[in-house]
């Protein structure tokens, strides 16, 4: 795969949940050049400044990038990422390898789908939500949750909220009210776990919890990316 010129274009920072969205504007001559990624995938982003200069992966947070923009939604849980906000700015040049992975979901399949995000987890979900908006899928049924440590980490609520299609239903689990989410409390909206794919995003104690309850309970088909949020 080549490497596709980025160049940051907008910057949000969310101070009190300690994450950075990051907008990139592609800077390739020809405009049909861009990662073409699937909704839920990641790409490799080197931003080109002095003292960031590394390479990581990251979700892409919003859905194909017709319009030639990225979005990275990044919490500071690193070293890395906790120096991003003050070493990036408008006009950082970055070069995006991608996309990669397979944490996609399967519109062909009528397969019931629970997606669960755990915190900065969200950001694949975006990008299919997105994707689920402009397609109008109804015959897919999806529970999607969001556990948030408490409401002021639920940043994109209101887009959620704004962005979802009737085939999906949408439970923001917030754990300093009713501590963690437990899979077990979906049960009665599953009736065949034969045909049921769970995918997580998530802190890797939460997924490998939700994992074990899940198999517990007779489910099988499990989807998640194995890199660490760093």
């Amino acid at each position: 795969k080549r490497k596709y010129k980025y160049v940051v274009s907008d910057l949000k920072s969310f101070d009190e949940v300690g994450t950075l969205e990051i907008t990139l504007n592609n800077q390739e001559e020809n405009k049909e050049k861009y990662p073409k990624n699937k909704p839920g995938q990641f790409a490799f982003f080197t931003f080109k400044e002095n003292g960031i200069e590394e390479t990581h992966p990251f979700t892409i947070s919003n859905a194909k990038n017709e319009n030639n923009q990225l979005r990275l939604s990044i919490k500071a849980l690193g070293d890395w990422t906790s120096v991003l906000k003050d070493k990036i700015k408008i006009g950082t040049k970055v070069l995006v390898d991608g996309p990669y992975g397979y944490f996609i979901s399967n519109k062909n399949s009528d397969n019931k789908e629970i997606w669960i995000a755990g915190g900065i987890g969200i950001t694949p979900y975006l990008a299919m939500l997105e994707d689920y908006k402009k397609e109008n899928n109804s015959n897919k049924k999806i529970i999607f949750v969001w556990s948030v440590k408490d409401e002021k980490e639920a940043i994109y609520k209101n887009e959620i909220l704004e962005n979802l299609p009737e085939n999906i239903e949408f439970i923001l689990h917030n754990t300093s009210i009713s501590s963690f989410f437990k899979f077990e409390s979906l049960l009665n909206k599953i009736i065949d776990k034969n045909n049921a794919s769970i995918y997580i995003c998530g802190p890797a104690p939460m997924r490998t919890a939700i994992i074990k309850d899940a198999k517990s309970f007779g489910f099988k088909d499990f989807h998640f990316e194995q890199f660490n949020f760093r």
